[in-house]
C-alpha cells in the first residue's frame, strides 16, 4: 500500500465513507421494497408481505435523516430524501391496497 499524506488519507477515508453511506441507504431501500413484495426473494422468487418491516425501515431512515441533518453532502441528502419519498409512497400505496 502506498504511503499517503494525512490529507490524502482523509480524502480517501471520506470518499470511502461517502460510498458506504450511499450503499447503506440503497440496501435499506431494497430491503424495504423486498418487505413490500416489490422485489422477489432472490433464492425462491417468492414475494414477501411484511408491511411492518417496511414501515420500520422507513422509520429508521427518518431517524437517520434527523440525526445527520446538516452533515450530509448534497448528493447524500438527495439520495436519502428520494429514497424516503419513494418508500413513503410505496408504503402508503400498500396501506391503501389493504382497505
Amino acid at each position: 500500500m502506498a504511503n499517503l499524506s494525512p490529507e490524502d488519507q482523509f480524502e480517501s477515508k471520506e470518499q470511502i465513507y461517502i460510498e458506504l453511506f450511499e450503499q447503506f441507504i440503497l440496501e435499506l431501500g431494497q430491503t424495504a421494497l423486498y418487505f413490500l413484495g416489490v422485489i422477489p426473494d432472490p433464492e425462491t422468487g417468492e414475494h414477501v408481505d411484511n408491511l411492518e418491516g417496511a414501515k420500520h425501515i422507513v422509520d429508521q431512515l427518518e431517524m437517520l435523516k434527523h440525526k445527520t441533518s446538516g452533515n450530509l453532502t448534497p448528493d447524500e441528502s438527495v439520495l436519502l430524501n428520494k429514497t424516503l419519498h419513494n418508500l413513503r409512497s410505496a408504503v402508503g400505496d400498500r396501506f391503501q391496497s389493504l382497505d
